[in-house]
């Protein structure tokens, strides 16, 4: 959690459909997920293409653009969603498009890389409710 909180920036804020977050709840989703998701690893359940493409930088800022689909299964007890059960669903195919606007920390020294944090997310997704919420699992 620390780790992740030090690529952000201090006024960051994550947006998704409607929903407008700071680090701290960020995080917090963050936290939720890997109480409710399996940890698996295996060749036959990791279903992630991610492809990235800078949109834009300038001596100041950078656009990232990243998407992906995902595949994950929920715990087999004790995960809940919307105060609902959700234990043991999978979900199949959920698809993310995510635009990150990033801004240099400092001036590069040299021919060092300049360093970036994240300070905005725009996200659009399919509906984790949508996917986990459905009677026919």
């Amino acid at each position: 959690k620390d780790a992740l909180r030090e690529l952000l920036t201090d006024d960051f804020e994550f947006e998704n459909e409607c929903e407008k977050h700071g680090a701290k709840e960020l995080l917090d989703v963050f936290t939720f997920w890997s109480a409710t998701v399996k940890q698996e690893n295996t060749e036959d359940k990791l279903y992630n293409n991610v492809v990235i493409d800078h949109l834009f930088k300038d001596p100041a800022s950078l656009v990232v653009s990243a998407t992906w689909r995902t595949f994950y299964t929920t715990k087999d007890s004790g995960a809940f969603y919307y105060d609902q059960d959700v234990s043991g669903r999978t979900v199949k195919d959920f698809r993310v498009v995510s635009f990150f606007t990033c801004t240099q920390q400092e001036e590069p020294t040299s021919n060092a890389q300049p360093t970036y944090r994240i300070k905005h997310i725009l996200q659009r997704s399919d509906s984790a409710r949508r996917h986990l919420l459905k009677s026919d699992q």
